[in-house]
């Protein structure tokens, strides 16, 4: 019988520049109305002037607009 090791993995998270760019050049208001309207996912706040979004949100947000 084989041990499975406990999954141990950290998610990577990205900030807004990377988001960007993973976005096709999306501009800060629209990411941010489209939040507001439920559309986005919302950021991990690390400090009153950085977010992050974790990537398993990210990879929700676009499949779920491939699929659109």
């Amino acid at each position: 019988m084989q041990k499975t090791q406990p999954e141990n993995k950290l998610e990577r998270h990205y900030s807004w520049e990377e988001l960007q760019t993973m976005l096709g050049g999306i501009s800060r208001t629209t990411w941010w109305r489209m939040r507001r309207r439920g559309e986005a996912p919302d950021p991990i706040r690390l400090s009153p002037q950085l977010h992050v979004w974790a990537e398993s949100d990210i990879n929700a947000f676009l499949a779920k607009r491939r699929g659109e």
